[in-house]
């Protein structure tokens, strides 16, 4: 946030000595003859201004914050499927993702019972590609990664905001909270395992 108000303020003082120039430059040219001493001048001005502004934009790019995390390098290319779990629509569920690059494949399917078995009531699949953000500490304190999904479902395409924590070989994704909405916990109910 820093960085960005340096370079903001750099911006705006940019433009306003540029503005003051220009103003003395045509009532310069209007009313006296120096008018080439000023434009020179000015040109001198402009260059010191526009160096400062290189300059402090170059420093504000190598300056580390403490407060910012970069990009995480969360790797998760495989196929992971979560456990048997009680959804939010009362059905038990088991969810499996096929992650490769940057795209991936998604499905799960329903049962009544608890142990996942038998024939599914329903089953379902997505794809689409994820981005790899930053990483947080979720509200319980742990350590997560960001994690942008753009899905494509039935024609529709719609971005997912979440958050997963990597332990070896299983994963927990977050607590959804809505299609624009990050999550800050994870969701612990749910563990999706490597194959």
């Amino acid at each position: 946030m820093k960085k960005v108000q340096k370079i903001t303020y750099m911006v705006m003082f940019y433009y306003s000595v540029k503005n003051e120039y220009y103003n003395a430059l045509k009532f310069e040219l209007l009313t006296g003859p120096f008018t080439q001493l000023l434009y020179l001048k000015g040109k001198i001005m402009y260059l010191k201004i526009i160096c400062s502004l290189i300059i402090t934009i170059s420093l504000c790019s190598c300056e580390s914050s403490g407060d910012a995390s970069s990009t995480s390098n969360l790797d998760l290319d495989g196929t992971w499927v979560s456990n048997c779990y009680l959804d939010d629509f009362d059905e038990y569920t088991i969810d499996v993702f096929v992650f490769s690059g940057s795209t991936f494949e998604t499905s799960y399917k329903t049962w009544d019972n608890s142990t996942c078995t038998g024939t599914p009531m329903f089953a379902d699949s997505a794809s689409g590609a994820f981005t790899v953000g930053k990483t947080i500490t979720t509200a319980s304190g742990l350590e997560a990664t960001e994690v942008d999904f753009t899905v494509s479902y039935y024609g529709q395409t719609f971005l997912v905001l979440d958050i997963i924590r990597k332990n070896g070989d299983e994963f927990n994704y977050g607590v959804y909270l809505g299609l624009n909405t990050r999550p800050t916990e994870l969701d612990f109910n749910i563990v999706l395992s490597k194959l």
